[in-house]
């Protein structure tokens, strides 16, 4: 039986949803799912597969590329977010997902991405194709009485001087819209692996912010209330009453202590109605320094992994520190997406990282250096330094370039990401 890869088009978003709810289950009922109107495929790109049976011709795969743009070294790089993956029940393990996938990434790097992320079910299928975990995707759960400590520990310990000047908060109206967006900006700039959030797939507007919330609350620096927002929390009061009350904080944003340290007070007031407060989508990131993990609940934890598409382009795109200057050779071995395994000779100067590769292939000489595909992920997030690299076996060879690769790529530990797709 042939498997076919190709396109999606309109005409196929009924066998599209269907697989959909074979895989991920339907929102509500099965009868109300076929009511609703289809999303337009015009929104991504989606590559289905196809294979000829006794019942003619049968959707037996689907994978869909979100055109997204990641946050790295303070430069924007352009990614592609992996969604929606299902095969066939009783197609699975039939050599489906690799023509699959495969022509999803080709394309994806066509039309520009350099790097790729998703959400894995199973983190390890998707391992033989370059990915590798770089963070998760955490919902969690704290005593709302914690709130205020964690409000007071920011305001006394921020430097060079204790903060005298809480950020003055209010309701968000219509006219906050702009200011909001460059608020989430401003944050996701310096936060490694976020996600721009640009385009259809997220709100445009306060109402779409607020649709599924109690309130959108901002915070404005009092001496300058017309200027920047010093953050701002999307927040809904849900449960009961006391022991059964709650409120759960879908985004928080803040770009310093004045601005979460009032928002974290604010959310604390509730603790006489609402003991506990569930922080999600990684909103309560932050929450493990200013508190301590034995108050911390977490709820759920979803794997984020990443990786590399094209090796110069990507390396390219990403920022890094000024301070670093030198050159390295090494070689990408491994699963990995077509045109990544290969040589390359990386030099960094004034914050930028220039790649060429070398001849010859990796199947004639093995550079000094040598690390997976995976390994290269993590390196390029930050998440892991050489020497866990080398423990894992990700990373061997000479460790020459060690020190110069970790201080390049930074090791800031797990990226927090905040937009799941």
């Amino acid at each position: 039986m042939t498997l076919q890869v190709r396109e999606a088009t309109d005409a196929d978003l009924p066998a599209m949803r269907r697989l959909g709810w074979e895989a991920f289950a339907p929102p509500v009922t099965v009868q109300d799912c076929q009511n609703a109107p289809a999303p337009p495929v015009s929104d991504s790109r989606v590559v289905l597969a196809h294979r000829g049976t006794q019942m003619g011709e049968e959707l037996v795969g689907k994978a869909v590329d979100l055109a997204l743009t990641s946050w790295y070294g303070g430069r924007p790089v352009e990614t592609s977010g992996v969604a929606g993956v299902a095969i066939a029940a009783e197609h699975r393990g039939r050599g489906v997902l690799e023509p699959l996938l495969d022509r999803l990434l080709t394309g994806a790097r066509a039309r520009g991405a350099v790097i790729s992320t998703l959400y894995p079910t199973a983190p390890g299928i998707y391992r033989r194709f370059g990915y590798e975990v770089i963070g998760s995707y955490q919902n969690v759960q704290v005593p709302t009485w914690t709130l205020p400590r964690a409000a007071r520990r920011m305001a006394e310990l921020s430097a060079p001087q204790p903060l005298t000047a809480p950020a003055r908060l209010r309701r968000a109206v219509d006219a906050d819209w702009p200011r909001i967006q460059a608020c989430h900006q401003a944050w996701a700039t310096d936060t490694t692996g976020a996600l721009s959030r640009v385009g259809p797939r997220f709100a445009g507007s306060l109402a779409d912010l607020a649709r599924d919330v109690t309130a959108v609350t901002v915070a404005e620096d009092p001496d300058d209330p017309a200027g920047p927002l010093a953050g701002y929390c999307c927040w809904a009061r849900v449960g009961g009453y006391r022991e059964q009350g709650a409120v759960e904080v879908s985004d928080l944003i803040a770009t310093g202590v004045a601005g979460r340290s009032a928002l974290l007070a604010m959310l604390g007031s509730h603790e006489p109605t609402a003991r506990v407060t569930r922080f999600l989508a990684g909103s309560g990131a932050d929450l493990p320094w200013l508190l301590g993990d034995d108050v911390i609940t977490v709820v759920s934890a979803t794997p984020y992994m990443l990786a590399i598409l094209d090796v110069p382009q990507a390396l390219a795109a990403r920022g890094f520190p000024r301070c670093v200057a030198g050159t390295a050779e090494l070689t990408v071995s491994g699963p990995a997406p077509v045109g990544v395994p290969g040589r390359y000779r990386l030099t960094w100067s004034d914050g930028r990282a220039y790649v060429e590769g070398i001849s010859p292939a990796p199947a004639d000489v093995v550079a000094d250096t040598w690390v997976t595909a995976g390994g290269l992920a993590l390196w390029y997030a930050g998440t892991l330094r050489s020497a866990a690299l080398r423990r894992l076996g990700l990373l061997g060879g000479d460790g020459g370039p060690d020190e110069l690769l970790d201080t390049a790529f930074g090791a800031v530990g797990p990226v927090g990401v905040r937009d799941y797709f």
